[in-house]
């Protein structure tokens, strides 16, 4: 009687651990299976660039077009560590967009300004000279501009030569400012658009000292202008407060 009960047991056993193993097997080879725990599979919490308009097979028309990430308050400033001459560089941008920026470059909801490129004429490079910081720059210049602007700055890139675009400057024929270029790679000009959103602040620093140098063919002036304090200081004009924000027109 024993030795019975004992085998209608292990059968019992068998069986019930068989009927878990395959309910958890599913054709769907992204399917984790039964979920016992769905808390621990899936999260309620928010997270950023997850499109909540389709979850599960499910559609919400109502939040499809919703953003998830959201932008950082007004003039604030992300981490950058504790090195005072990186945070110097990578503080918000003091100048705002030309106007019609929002039209013409995309730069929707960006304080602009009618003194445009005028307003960074005066701006110094805040990055100090040194090889390793030229060889940076030219760096990122292959990778993002000379396409365009062509290997010595001649606006002899292969797109041009190709025929695709034109009118691309020289840029042996225009000596313009670190700060003017710094401020064009910003928010673009003409056919070239905006590189905020692709390079950092120190990365277009960089390219524009590259910049510079090819209007001294291809050497960038040891020596150069003392490093102007930046700092913006309450009171000055609207037009030079930080302005790597999302403030729009109608909000100043």
């Amino acid at each position: 009687m024993k030795i019975r009960f004992k085998s209608i047991l292990g059968i019992s056993v068998i069986a019930v651990v068989g009927a878990i193993t395959l309910s958890s097997c599913k054709g769907d080879p992204n399917s984790p299976g039964l979920e016992y725990m769905p808390d621990m599979y899936r999260s309620s919490a928010i997270e950023p660039y997850v499109d909540y308009g389709h979850i599960r097979g499910r559609d919400n028309d109502s939040i499809a077009h919703l953003q998830s990430a959201k932008t950082p308050p007004y003039g604030t400033a992300p981490w950058y560590g504790s090195d005072e001459s990186v945070i110097k560089v990578m503080l918000p941008y003091r100048h705002a967009a030309p106007e019609n920026a929002d039209k013409t470059h995309a730069l929707w909801g960006e304080r602009q300004s009618a003194l445009g490129r005028d307003a960074a004429i005066n701006d110094v490079n805040p990055i100090p000279y040194s090889d390793v910081s030229f060889a940076e720059g030219k760096d990122i210049y292959e990778k993002f501009c000379m396409q365009c602007h062509g290997a010595k700055g001649d606006g002899q890139g292969k797109i041009v030569l190709n025929g695709k675009i034109s009118g691309v400057p020289n840029y042996a024929d225009k000596k313009i400012s670190e700060g003017e270029i710094f401020y064009t790679v910003t928010y673009g000009k003409g056919i070239m658009g905006q590189h905020r959103s692709l390079l950092n602040k120190r990365e277009r620093w960089l390219v524009s000292m590259y910049v510079k140098g090819l209007q001294n063919g291809g050497k960038y002036p040891v020596g150069g202008e003392e490093v102007k304090d930046t700092t913006v200081v309450e009171g000055e004009p609207l037009e030079v407060a930080p302005a790597d924000s999302t403030m729009n027109n109608e909000q100043e």
